[in-house]
């Protein structure tokens, strides 16, 4: 698993990429809208880690949420007297970044989206396969647990008792027809569950979303002694090198897990980063202040 620095850093990695190179190399944008870009982003830098109590250089992708980024808009509202067209055209600005993020970092395209697509004909409970469309339309067919499969049967006889072949697995109803679920709905159901959950239990972690239950059951997978070839096909990673997070984070948890357990250890902690404390440094280093 990624580290909180680890991924701020690449947050900002993003973010610096963004200002530096696509906007105004390959999007062309105008000076005038890199200024507003830089405006919108250094308070809302501002404002998450003030929400999250955290230093500017912790911010991570996670923090910025739609729950934070909304509370954002309503504070702007209430503090700066910020028009329905000005919160409109900063949200575009945010929008264009994660965007952008989305494309550039393949962790960012939450797969929740393959689940939600499934129609009630994609699941076989007596071969016990799934069937899915990932990213690029690429089709794969994933073996399923005859507990999941009994889990579908329990869940079909409730929402599903016609079982009609074309209908969306997972749905809402609007205007009183079932309409395929959002992945927003998907991470309100999870936040929910994780909050019911955490009050028995203190070491669920604050912040869940739909991403981490993925990356949870690759690497216990990983652990169990699955190849990572086989991993890659699992996960649907176009790049086998992206499987290999798996392989670092299962080696900086058993090192991780060595130094906690070796109490005569005398190393020294790792010196702060030069940026530490500098929020006029990390600015400079985004591309967030000329």
């Amino acid at each position: 698993m990624k580290t909180r620095q680890q991924a701020a850093d690449g947050f900002y990695r993003h973010l610096r990429e963004w200002f530096t190179a696509f906007l105004p190399r390959q999007r062309g944008a105008a000076e005038n809208t890199i200024t507003s870009c830089r405006q919108t982003w250094n308070m809302l830098l501002g404002y998450v880690a003030g929400h999250h109590h955290v230093a500017v250089e912790k911010v991570t992708f996670t923090m910025v949420d739609r729950a934070t980024v909304t509370g954002f808009l309503d504070h702007m509202r209430a503090t700066k007297s910020w028009t329905a067209s000005t919160c409109n055209q900063r949200l575009a600005c945010i929008r264009s970044f994660f965007t952008y993020a989305a494309a550039a970092e393949p962790t960012l395209a939450a797969r929740d989206a393959e689940m939600l697509a499934l129609n009630v004909a994609d699941i076989d409970t007596r071969r016990l396969t799934v069937d899915l469309l990932g990213k690029g339309s690429k089709p794969r067919r994933l073996p399923i647990t005859s507990e999941t499969a009994r889990h579908f049967g329990r869940y079909a006889a409730v929402f599903h008792p016609s079982r009609e072949p074309a209908a969306p697995m997972f749905y809402t109803m609007r205007n009183h027809r079932p309409t395929r679920m959002s992945d927003d709905n998907v991470a309100r159901f999870i936040r929910q569950h994780a909050a019911t959950a955490k009050a028995s239990c203190p070491d669920v972690p604050a912040r869940v979303h739909p991403h981490m239950l993925r990356h949870s059951r690759a690497m216990h997978l990983y652990q169990a002694g699955m190849p990572l070839a086989l991993l890659t096909e699992w996960l649907g990673h176009a790049d086998p090198e992206t499987t290999l997070i798996y392989a670092h984070a299962d080696t900086e948890m058993k090192r991780h897990a060595l130094e906690k357990a070796n109490s005569a250890t005398t190393q020294s902690p790792l010196p702060a980063p030069l940026w530490h404390d500098r929020e006029d440094l990390i600015q400079r280093l985004c591309g967030l202040k000329e």
